[in-house]
């Protein structure tokens, strides 16, 4: 080979390589999509950080698009339809919002963050262990946890004779108030069931349990009650009924008490695996539904003290956390 054509070799593989490094494409940029009935709140910040833990980084190589119908549960719909217009690749969907997104789509693969209701029993999936289809994800739902919240607030109340449960109407709710009458039963206690949709209800809720006897109030499992949290906490306060929830945020709110899985840590350490999995390629309908493995006991002194009760030595040392 002579000088020139040395040259000619050497020039072109230099002006080769860039051109070839231009072509490759660049990094896939995923979508994940938020369905919520509620309003924004701390899960989804915890989803961001642990989802960057397993590599991914919002807003590089993935968007994360947010709806929420903050409370307005007749908007639901319109807004799976729009995340299944923006082609995202999964699908977050708590509570109320994921029979939703199943009706806007069955291809899109859907995760559940906050399920109450038994995704078996509502026919959502096959089996637990095997989901099938395009659902899979947590589900909160334990009717069995609703015994042991009355047996907590019975500790601090030995007397109570009735109890007031607050419930969401909707056909996968009348598991949980089942469970719930049956458990109040069970410990001699007298059920009063109110339900509530809408929160101008909220006021004539409870001066119906009031009216009725309830010597405290259990609220059951909802995304919309989770969402109203603060206002149910401070008008069981005003009408002076003890309140026990299923979640420590209920407690924070300023209920009494709370007994439950901690949902921010199941969106930060569970949810963000089901959604790493599937970008990988995993299928939903082969990813095991996981449920909660761990339950904490939140007690407030603050709203103790504000009605006058006392909380047992041995039910403080049983909690997970003490809000003075």
């Amino acid at each position: 080979m002579d000088r020139r054509a040395f040259l000619s070799t050497v020039t072109g593989s230099l002006l080769a390589a860039p051109l070839a490094a231009g072509a490759q494409p660049a990094e896939k940029v995923y979508r994940v999509g938020v369905l919520s009935p509620g309003n924004p709140g701390p899960g989804i910040a915890a989803f961001g950080l642990g989802i960057r833990r397993l590599g991914w980084v919002p807003g590089q190589n993935l968007i994360i698009e947010q709806r929420f119908a903050r409370g307005d549960l007749g908007r639901l719909p319109a807004l799976a339809a729009e995340l299944v217009s923006l082609k995202v690749d999964v699908i977050l969907a708590s509570s109320v919002a994921i029979p939703a997104a199943r009706a806007a789509t069955r291809r899109i693969p859907t995760v559940m963050t906050f399920a109450v209701d038994d995704p078996v029993e509502e026919g959502w999936v096959a089996s637990l262990a095997r989901p099938g289809g395009n659902l899979t994800g947590v589900t909160l739902h334990a009717p069995e946890l609703t015994g042991k919240r009355l047996e907590l607030i019975k500790s601090v109340l030995p007397g109570m004779r009735r109890v007031g449960i607050l419930a969401w109407p909707r056909p996968g709710g009348l598991g949980q108030v089942r469970a719930a009458e049956t458990a109040a039963r069970s410990l001699s206690l007298q059920p009063h069931v109110v339900e509530v949709q809408e929160p101008s209800q909220y006021e004539g809720a409870f001066d119906a349990l009031k009216r009725a006897g309830a010597d405290a109030l259990l609220v059951l499992s909802s995304s919309a009650f989770f969402a109203e949290r603060r206002r149910i906490a401070d008008l069981a306060v005003k009408h002076r009924l003890p309140l026990v929830g299923p979640f420590r945020e209920v407690a924070e709110a300023g209920g009494l008490m709370a007994y439950g899985p901690n949902i921010v840590e199941l969106w930060g350490q569970r949810v963000p695996v089901y959604v790493d999995r599937i970008l990988k390629g995993a299928k939903p309908g082969d990813l095991p539904i996981e449920e909660p493995t761990k339950y904490e006991l939140v007690l407030n002194l603050k709203t103790a003290k504000a009605l006058g009760l006392t909380i047992p030595h041995s039910l403080l040392q049983r909690a997970d956390q003490v809000i003075e």
